[in-house]
């Protein structure tokens, strides 16, 4: 539920009605200069601040992100009402969002917390069992108060109302009063939350505090009894806090692209595509660290060829009016304000528009704009923005604009080729959008889209476009289903973490009985609702530790092992640890297994495939039994990760480091794999995010074109490709990669890898210098590429004299034909990929 108002008061009202007993009432304006005796101010971070802004009369929380922050009194019994009004100005934390809480002990309080991540919600504990009213995300705005009734009608509900200030409110819940102790309960105002094995009155910090910025929130008009007595000390409080609220300087707005900001080398120049669709993601930011922005718009100025065909703020197209050619100011919601110290969507650090903190998804907070742009026009451009607060503009940020040339038609596809995760920003558009963005992901050679759920009308256009949609796990990756499912005491797995409530026994889920049954039940009753055409497991995890007597028999039966004393042979050290590791590897791919056959009854074409960590990576075979060689045979196609995302494209010895790492995980999975496809899962920009910067498209393409070499027959991507991490430079690659799968199909399907078969001297083991050679019907497909800092020449007189290869060969995806009598340079992270043939094809 969306408030919206100039100023929007949220009170917590509490009335507990006690016919026969005097009330006590008080009211706290804070207008005097010092805080309250009957107040207790408790707080979990030494930086954090609690003081009275005289200016305003009101109380002002400076917190750290996940610290408990609050003041609290007793209150008198029996009371009337409680109320008080909170004003959420910037604090981006979910579950220490600020609140109003009614605390009788550990296991009996209401807590109303203004979250400007998950927006309003209601959580409270009766007799130590937990219930929670979730409103709509994105209810709670910045910078705006509010007003929530809680209210004794009856001796017997407490009703809970929302409205805005001066108007009726609105019930939105009613509790039963009957659950509620009769005792002195404590009033606490701020941050907090509670932890199974933590302290009591919501004094608890997250375990590591990591994010140390003060973000603020503010508490003002506190009543105890009934409020309508304070009525007109409450108006001259609000009136003051309002007149004497800072004003924010213009030019402490600014504004970003994301992600050309996060590296030097691409901050000031954007690469777009003739013809092709193409979303930018503006940033915008108030440096102020007192004032919000209010009253916001959006300047943009840009070469008319450029043809922004759409803005989207939230899922929903922005108003503007365009001024001229190219000139366009958009508006935002009026109840929008951009808080003070809110850098880039809520950056850790101070440097600039650009970083930024929580995945934007829609109503999460305060939304980029996406500016989608068509260029008609190749050449060189000019894009300008700025934000403006009140009609007062902040600077101009001046970009210089590239039109690359619109890329050729794909040369075929293969039956694997290109896929994108993220379908669901599909859903964040208007649909005439999403027509457009999928029918240029098809021209590029995407097949099929990965999302854990999307729209049925993004579903249709998929399909529309002859592409695939695959339906990714929806539960946790740590778990074999959502924790919803709990297992019984009989199937519970024996060294189940109590906190993991799913656990259930491996064997169990392998026969698909008992409670895990019930779940694969609702699995095919969810997939019949969906029009999919396969299954993703995002990240097959290892089974749940398990040592019950199921678990002892089948490992008998699977090892043959009989004298051992159980469960020590197989622990770590034991005498059987090996055979273990094996057989609960092997109990992983049942799970994957009996999964799998259940989508397939309801889809007998659905193809299975699970985002799964490399063969052994990081000793994951040992450490969660994750084996790739046994999953993939219950598999179409195993998608095998390693981001190599930068910190900085300055830090090339950290990138390099992660490039050969990816590239030996996929060369050591297509060992395990048998005649299975190995599809490398790459990302080219997180998702909107203060992690790691843009990646490079020269030093990406080598890297790609080294792991197909290693015999990668698809390639899949995470992340931003569809929120702006795809532009001009991307949209030319991502094009030539598909072309290569496509000529390399047939020699990694059914030729063999010979890298014997074409010699090249310089090359020869040099770690830096990659090089695979795959043969099929006379023909080699040669891959080398160069990570070293210089450039090399490469020989071929040789290997046409030894190993009998024509000079006339040609580079593939283009198609040029090259003369191997002659050396060829391969510059520093250049790849090549060569076609050569025998003389009797020529």
């Amino acid at each position: 539920m969306k408030l919206v108002g100039k100023t929007l008061l949220v009170s917590v009202f509490l009335s507990f009605m006690i016919s026969g007993f005097a009330q006590e009432k008080w009211l706290d304006t804070f207008s005097a200069p010092g805080l309250s005796a009957k107040w207790k101010i408790d707080s979990g971070f030494k930086e954090n601040k609690t003081s009275i802004d005289t200016k305003r009369e009101v109380l002002l929380f400076q917190s750290a992100g996940h610290s408990y922050n609050h003041i609290e009194c007793k209150l008198p019994v029996p009371f009337q009402s409680v109320q008080c009004d909170i004003n959420n100005i910037n604090d981006t934390a979910a579950t220490w969002s600020p609140a109003v809480i009614l605390y009788w002990d550990k296991n009996n309080y209401i807590q109303v917390m203004t979250s400007l991540y998950y927006g309003l919600q209601i959580k409270y504990m009766a007799d130590g069992k937990s219930e929670k009213i979730v409103f709509d995300k994105g209810s709670v705005l910045a910078d705006m108060w509010y007003r929530v009734r809680i209210s004794e009608e009856t001796d017997k509900n407490l009703n809970i109302f929302l409205g805005e200030r001066g108007t009726d409110l609105k019930k939105v819940a009613e509790l039963n009063r009957g659950i509620f102790p009769q005792e002195q309960c404590t009033l606490i105002l701020g941050k907090g939350t509670m932890l199974p094995d933590g302290k009591p009155d919501f004094d608890n910090n997250y375990a590591f505090i990591r994010d140390t910025k003060l973000y603020k929130f503010m508490i003002d008009n506190i009543a105890v009894g009934d409020s309508t007595e304070f009525a007109g000390k409450i108006n001259e409080s609000v009136i003051a806090s309002e007149k004497n609220k800072p004003v924010c300087p213009p030019e402490k707005l600014q504004t970003a692209i994301w992600p050309n900001v996060t590296l030097p080398e691409t901050e000031k120049t954007i690469y777009f595509a003739l013809n092709c669709i193409q979303p930018l993601v503006l940033l915008y930011q108030n440096f102020d660290d007192d004032a919000s922005a209010d009253k916001l718009s959006i300047e943009i100025n840009c070469g008319p060829s450029l043809n922004p065909i759409a803005f989207i703020n939230n899922g929903k197209p922005m108003k503007y009016v365009k001024s001229g050619p190219g000139k366009y100011k958009l508006t935002f919601d009026s109840a929008l304000k951009l808080p003070p110290g809110f850098y880039g969507v809520e950056s850790r650090e101070k440097k600039g528009p650009g970083w930024v903190y929580s995945p934007l998804a829609k109503g999460s907070m305060i939304s980029p704009v996406y500016m989608f742009f068509k260029p008609q026009k190749e050449g060189s451009a000019f894009l300008e923005t700025s934000i403006s607060s009140n009609g007062h503009s902040g600077p101009v940020r001046k970009y210089e604009t590239v039109v690359l040339p619109a890329p050729e038609a794909v040369h075929r596809q293969n039956d694997l080729g290109i896929t994108f995760w993220g379908a669901v920003y599909l859903d964040n558009m208007p649909q005439e959008l999403t027509r457009e963005l999928v029918s240029l992901h098809k021209n590029l050679g995407v097949r099929r889209y990965v999302a854990h759920k999307t729209s049925e009308a993004t579903v249709s256009e998929i399909h529309k476009a002859g592409m695939e949609y695959i339906i990714g796990q929806w539960w946790p990756y740590t778990r074999q289903c959502p924790e919803t499912y709990l297992p019984s005491e009989g199937e519970r797995a024996t060294e189940a973490d109590p906190a993991a409530r799913t656990s259930i026994c491996p064997e169990v889920i392998a026969a698909g009985e008992g409670s895990y049954g019930k779940f694969l039940q609702d699995f095919a009753s969810r997939l019949k609702e969906t029009a999919f055409d396969g299954f993703m497991f995002d990240y097959e995890t290892g089974p749940p530790p398990c040592f019950c007597e199921r678990c002892k028999s089948a490992f008998i039966k699977f090892s043959g092992v009989q004298n051992m004393k159980w469960p020590e042979d197989v622990k770590y050290a034991g005498r059987y640890h090996d055979q273990w590791i094996s057989f609960r590897s092997e109990q992983g791919a049942r799970y994957v297994k009996i999964v799998g056959d259940k989508a397939r009854e309801i889809n007998p074409k659905c193809t299975l495939q699970a985002w799964i960590a490399g063969y052994n990576y990081q000793n994951t075979l040992y450490s969660h039994q994750i084996d790739v060689s046994k999953v993939i045979k219950n598999l179409t196609a195993a998608e095998v990760p390693e981001y190599t995302v930068p910190n900085s494209q300055k830090d090339k010895d950290y990138l390099l480091k992660r490039i050969m790492k990816s590239i030996d995980t996929i060369e050591a999975s297509v060992k395990v794999s048998g005649d299975k496809p190995v599809i490398y899962c790459a990302s080219i920009a997180y998702p909107p995010s203060d992690t790691g910067a843009w990646s490079s498209p020269e030093m990406m393409d080598s890297q790609i074109c080294a792991i197909i070499g290693k015999g990668a027959r698809g390639l899949s991507f995470w992340g931003a490709q569809i929120l702006g991490g795809i532009d001009g430079r991307f949209i030319h690659k991502i094009k030539k990669w598909n072309d290569i799968l496509s000529e390399a199909g047939p020699f990694l399907e059914k030729g063999s890898r010979k890298d014997d078969a074409v010699y090249l001297e310089n090359v020869e083991g040099c770690p830096y210098l990659v090089k695979s050679v795959w043969c099929l019907d006379g023909k080699a497909l040669l891959f080398v590429s160069n990570f070293t800092d210089k450039a090399e020449k490469l020989d071929f007189s040789n290997t046409c004299k030894v190993n009998g290869w024509l000079k006339e060969a040609s580079l593939v995806p283009e198609g040029k034909s090259i003369n191997l009598g002659s050396t060829l340079t391969l510059n520093p992270f250049e790849s090549k990929v060569i076609l050569l043939k025998k003389p009797y094809l020529k």
